[in-house]
């Protein structure tokens, strides 16, 4: 009988064991390239996304700087008043941040300082230039595609992209433009009253 006990205690040993014995090397690998897989797929879109969410913040801001600086210095001869961010900021022409605290946000979403002055596009200082630096060629192709319709004249680092002369929008050069960016770009735009 202590011998049967023993015999049915060590199967029972064995299929414990071979119950918990753990996954094999095929089978792990096997759950690492579905995950591998669909990290593939999901990370480029996250970071579109991202990128989107970045360049959307950027337009609003740089609309919201546009009217801003419109309607504080409409009614001046020109822009001259605007002398340069701190006054801008002042004045209200930069958008205070998002988060409630009420300071203003002197940076776009990359991180890059914004520099904003006045500019000659017709005239003496009848114009403001807004520099915002940090953009890669995804985020640069977004937003100029979405500015330019907004401001008088584009630059996409040295590449005039929309001349005052003529007021028309090159979209090829604004690709060719962004898509040379290795690293980082910054984007002059101008507009008058």
């Amino acid at each position: 009988m202590k011998k049967i006990l023993q015999k049915l205690n060590a199967k029972a040993h064995a299929i414990r064991k071979a119950k918990m014995r753990g996954f094999t090397l095929v089978e792990l690998m096997v759950v690492l390239g579905i995950a591998a897989a669909v990290a593939a797929f999901i990370i480029p879109d996250m970071l579109e996304a991202r990128m989107q969410t970045k360049v959307k913040k950027d337009i609003d801001d740089i609309s919201a700087i546009q009217r801003n600086s419109i309607r504080i210095y409409g009614g001046d001869p020109d822009f001259s008043n605007m002398t340069n961010v701190a006054t801008a900021s002042a004045a209200g022409v930069i958008p205070k941040a998002a988060d409630g605290s009420g300071t203003v946000r002197l940076t776009n979403s990359y991180g890059v300082p914004w520099t904003l002055a006045p500019t000659n596009l017709l005239g003496t200082n009848d114009g403001a230039a807004l520099v915002a630096g940090g953009y890669d060629a995804d985020s640069c192709r977004e937003l100029v595609n979405q500015i330019a319709t907004i401001v008088r004249t584009l630059s996409i680092g040295t590449t005039v992209v929309k001349p005052i002369a003529t007021g028309t929008y090159n979209r090829p050069a604004a690709m060719t433009a962004c898509a040379a960016v290795s690293g980082t770009t910054t984007i002059t735009m101008a507009w008058t009253k």
